[in-house]
C-alpha cells in the first residue's frame, strides 16, 4: 500500500488514505474484508486494479453492510446506521418492546445506594458484549445525598473519531 502512494492513518492502522490532485481514496481493511471509498470513480477503479494485480481477490461490488454497519447511499453522501443490528440484539435479549431514550439514564430518577436484588452481571456482560458499535465514553459526578447535592453527567459516542452523539 505504501509503495502505491497510500499513507497509514495514525488513528486506525487498518485505514489507508491516498490523496492526489485528482482526488482521494480511503481503503479500510478488516481481516479478509475491504471497504474502498473515494472522491471519484477513477480513483476507486485504479485502486481496485492495483490490488487485483498484487492479490487474488474478488470485487463484491457496492457494499451495503460492513462490520455490522449498514451503508445507505443518498444524494448528499453516505448514511451509516446500526438500527438493523440493534433490532437483532433487542430480539435476542427479549427487549424488542423497549423504548428509545434520549439519554442513557432517566434523568428524573434520583440515585441511591442499591439495596435491592443484585444485577445479573453475566447477562449484562452478554448484552454489552453484543454491542459491536461505536466507541462510547461517559463521566459522572456521583452524589451521596440527593437532598443537598447535585450531579452532572455526560456521554459521547464516536465513529471513526468524529462525535456523533
Amino acid at each position: 500500500m505504501l509503495d502505491s502512494g497510500f499513507k497509514i492513518n495514525e488513528c486506525d492502522k487498518c485505514v489507508y488514505v491516498k490523496d492526489t490532485p485528482s482526488g482521494y481514496v480511503i481503503l479500510c481493511l478488516y481481516v479478509d474484508d475491504m471497504f474502498i471509498a473515494g472522491s471519484n470513480e477513477k480513483m476507486i477503479k485504479s485502486t481496485i486494479d492495483m490490488l487485483k494485480s498484487k492479490f487474488d481477490m474478488k470485487d463484491m461490488g457496492l457494499e451495503d453492510v460492513i462490520l455490522r454497519v449498514k451503508i445507505t447511499r443518498t444524494q448528499s453522501g453516505l448514511v451509516l446506521s446500526q438500527s438493523h443490528y440493534m433490532d437483532k440484539i433487542l430480539k435476542k435479549f427479549n427487549a424488542i418492546d423497549s423504548n428509545v431514550a434520549i439519554t442513557p439514564i432517566d434523568t428524573s430518577q434520583h440515585l441511591a445506594q442499591n439495596r435491592g436484588e443484585p444485577v445479573n452481571q453475566l447477562e449484562y456482560s452478554r448484552i454489552v458484549g453484543s454491542l459491536y458499535i461505536l466507541e462510547g465514553h461517559c463521566n459522572a459526578n456521583w452524589i451521596s445525598d440527593t437532598n443537598n447535592s447535585r450531579a452532572t453527567s455526560g456521554y459521547v459516542f464516536t465513529l471513526g473519531g468524529a462525535a456523533i452523539s
